[in-house]
């Protein structure tokens, strides 16, 4: 795909699908026992519907992932990131 699935003046949607996949190979692969993931700012995140979609499906499928989350309260983001 090449550097242009990061350009974000494309509006490429693509970019977050590619990466999430990365991201799945990665954890999938992962040889230690746990592996932490910070996200700081959650309600200021573009594409959170994706994001919250990718942290619930993760934080389900694998047992050696936890994830941190910060963000401003907001009861859209505290329903949608309940496993």
């Amino acid at each position: 795909m090449g550097k242009g699935i990061f350009d974000v003046t494309n509006s490429n949607t693509n970019a977050f699908d590619a990466l999430s996949n990365v991201f799945r190979q990665m954890i999938q692969h992962s040889r230690s026992e746990t592996v932490y993931l910070a996200i700081d700012a959650l309600d200021e995140c573009e594409g959170l519907p994706d994001l919250l979609s990718l942290v619930r499906e993760t934080a389900v499928q694998e047992n050696h992932l936890t994830w941190i989350l910060t963000s401003r309260s907001r009861v859209d983001i505290d329903e949608k990131s309940r496993a």
